[in-house]
């Protein structure tokens, strides 16, 4: 599963891409502009279907155990409506691996 969203806040020192990863997920944020940051989050889970209602909180208890950058970007984020949700697609099995292999 993988969010995006961009909020009105340039967490700690951020000057460039800076990702932060997790056993089974990983969170980046971007300089978009003046004070603006490009955040990207992305879970290893099954297939799960994200409605808009209550999306950033459940977005900020995903990524609750992150560093501070990360939790000053999500605390930022205005509204469920600014953050965008969807499954991530799945790569083809390179040769060798096993079907499953994502």
């Amino acid at each position: 599963m993988a969010w995006r969203s961009l909020a009105p806040v340039r967490p700690g020192s951020l000057d460039g891409v800076q990702f932060w990863p997790g056993a089974d997920r990983f969170f980046g944020l971007c300089p978009a502009g003046e004070g603006t940051t490009y955040g990207f989050g992305n879970l290893t889970c099954a297939r799960l279907h994200e409605s808009a209602a209550g999306r950033i909180g459940r977005l900020r208890e995903r990524f609750a155990d992150f560093s501070a950058p990360v939790q000053e970007y999500l605390a930022a984020v205005p509204r469920d409506a600014d953050v965008y949700a969807r499954p991530s697609d799945g790569f083809p099995a390179p040769p060798g691996t096993a079907a499953g292999w994502r």
